[in-house]
């Protein structure tokens, strides 16, 4: 992941803002922050791209907006397979290994950007909160294609997909 300081910085920050998130919810209901669980979220949420360090630099690192049917899109897409087997590989536990699988898995899977092709049934909750953490992160963050978004934006942009794309619950929670 280090060979792309896009890539890099955008898996730090988002396992940084899961994290964040995950104890200020459960803080807010009152229950105890177990450690363990916040050390396996917070790698979870770093690995979560990890398949991406098996595809060209170049592509990762491109300017180019790719077409949804692409050769370039349909290579992007392969990274949460890739993830999958790495983790499976490293003997990592079933929550990084889903993480990496399932959080580009949209609400309504009939969307183009949803993938891989799996029911949003199969989605673990703690996938579905990170999905909307990897997006906001994602519009915010400094990319070589695109302007960063401001938080307020990137925020109404999640809402707004909050019945499409995201776990109305989950978003509510993220809110």
């Amino acid at each position: 992941i280090k060979n792309s300081d896009q890539t890099y910085a955008h898996c730090v920050d988002m396992s940084v803002i899961l994290q964040g998130c995950y104890s200020d919810i459960l803080e807010r209901q009152g229950k105890r922050v177990d450690e363990a669980v916040n050390r396996l979220i917070l790698v979870s949420g770093f690995m979560h791209d990890i398949g991406k360090s098996r595809l060209p630099k170049e592509l990762i690192d491109s300017r180019e907006e790719f077409g949804p049917d692409s050769k370039e899109r349909i290579m992007l897409r392969n990274h949460t397979t890739y993830g999958t087997e790495i983790l499976q590989s490293m003997g990592m536990h079933k929550a990084a290994i889903d993480m990496a699988h399932y959080h580009d898995v949209k609400r309504d899977t009939s969307l183009a950007f949803s993938y891989p092709d799996v029911s949003y049934d199969v989605v673990p909750p703690m996938v579905r909160f990170a999905s909307i953490v990897d997006v906001y992160q994602a519009l915010i963050g400094k990319r070589s294609y695109k302007r960063n978004w401001v938080p307020g934006k990137a925020i109404e942009y999640i809402y707004k997909r909050k019945d499409s794309e995201f776990d109305p619950r989950m978003v509510a929670l993220f809110m």
